[in-house]
């Protein structure tokens, strides 16, 4: 096995076991190492969240000065350039152009927090499950930058979105969360949010893709 492969998934089992069973840990490594194939198969959780489920959180600490607010075009070269981050500036204007939002948490200028929401369509990678009706929204790919982790940003920042989405008369959240990355799902859990389905999307040579299961609630 090449020494960068076997640092890989030393890594990948060392994440993957907090939180998780034994054998879960062996389905995701085994999933990891189909996915160097081609074929990408990753079981996920529906959740549904919003106002009506979760407790208003305290303010972050030590961020009196945090500004709120919808970002716009001009803010997706500064996403862009984040570390840890994969999508271009290109992508993410993409992203405003076909509708999406952004809501963004500033400090002293520079943004420090943000999620994506749709109001179309409740997606998985791109790939659709379902449309979405007038008081629905899906959210989407939540991210503070390192520095300020640990403050229960995220949560607050979320609590902030369903604040904003509501205004908009869209009360029913959904967000997607792939089974074993228990950080989310544990987060997803703190804010009240409750699994309303289950599904496996698969991605086979990132040319096909399509989904079992999740199904749209009634």
């Amino acid at each position: 096995m090449p020494d960068s492969l076997l640092r890989r998934s030393l890594t990948k089992i060392r994440y993957y076991k907090q939180g998780v069973p034994w054998y879960g840990m062996v389905l995701r490594v085994w999933i990891d190492a189909v996915s160097k194939l081609g074929l990408r198969i990753e079981p996920f959780h529906l959740f549904m969240e919003g106002l009506d489920r979760a407790e208003p959180p305290d303010f972050p600490a030590g961020l009196g000065d945090l500004e709120v607010s919808l970002l716009g075009r001009e803010h997706m070269a500064e996403l862009g350039l984040m570390p840890g981050r994969d999508l271009a500036e290109a992508d993410l204007q993409a992203r405003l152009a076909s509708g999406q939002m952004c809501l963004g948490a500033r400090h002293r200028g520079s943004v420090v927090a943000f999620t994506w929401c749709n109001l179309r369509q409740c997606m998985i990678e791109g790939h659709p499950l379902f449309e979405l009706r007038d008081d629905e929204a899906s959210l989407f790919d939540a991210y503070t930058v390192e520095v300020f982790r640990g403050r229960d940003l995220a949560r607050w920042m979320r609590y902030r979105c369903y604040e904003e989405l509501a205004k908009m008369g869209r009360h029913r959240c959904y967000s997607v969360t792939i089974i074993f990355n228990t950080p989310a799902v544990r987060f997803k859990e703190k804010l009240g949010a409750k699994v309303i389905g289950r599904g496996v999307y698969v991605d086979l040579l990132a040319r096909s893709q399509f989904h079992f299961g999740a199904e749209r609630p009634g």
